[in-house]
């Protein structure tokens, strides 16, 4: 998760605030507060807080945020809707022969001869 953080602080994002005062980054909606309604911001993120800065074009301090959907969880996905699945075996054409032989076989599926 620290490797997160140091990539996600490495980037800086821009967004204009909504007139209701909000901003999306990553999907998640974050409310800054109306006073901040059209101007853009600049977002950093803060590894050792775990929190989103954003900085307003007109000045004044910057709007701490806590970030959302870093968790665990939200970065590696739900693993019990995969685990219903039944498993199956793909088959892999492990050469350029068996990759056009697969590729004709699709290609003349429901043919007569």
């Amino acid at each position: 998760m620290q490797r997160v953080a140091q990539y996600l602080a490495e980037g800086r994002w821009f967004r204009r605030v909504s007139s209701q005062g909000q901003i999306a980054l990553g999907g998640q909606s974050y409310y800054l507060g109306s006073a901040f309604a059209g101007q853009k911001v600049e977002i950093r993120f803060d590894p050792q807080k775990w929190e989103l800065v954003c900085r307003p074009e007109k000045g004044g301090p910057p709007v701490r945020l806590p970030i959302r959907g870093l968790t665990k969880a939200d970065l590696m996905g739900e693993l019990s809707p995969l685990r219903a699945v039944p498993a199956y075996q793909l088959a892999l054409p492990l050469s350029v022969a068996e990759w056009r032989q697969l590729g004709l076989a699709e290609a003349l599926t429901g043919t007569t001869f």
